[in-house]
């Protein structure tokens, strides 16, 4: 288990962050765990701005 506040490792179960004593969140899925999760909702969002820009400048160029 990772924290949320300063990033160090801790053991599984553990209340209080070893490193900084921050209380840790145990349902909380860790930050290498939620990027995973979420990288296909960011890919798609970053597509459509690509393409919302893109589509302006067209417009932009061509009117």
């Amino acid at each position: 288990m990772f924290c949320s506040r300063c990033g160090a490792s801790n053991a599984d179960g553990a209340k209080y962050c070893v490193s900084c004593g921050a209380l840790l969140e145990p349902n909380r899925p860790a930050d290498a765990d939620w990027q995973q999760e979420n990288r296909g909702w960011t890919m798609l969002i970053a597509g459509l701005a690509v393409v919302g820009a893109l589509a302006i400048v067209a417009v932009l160029l061509f009117s």
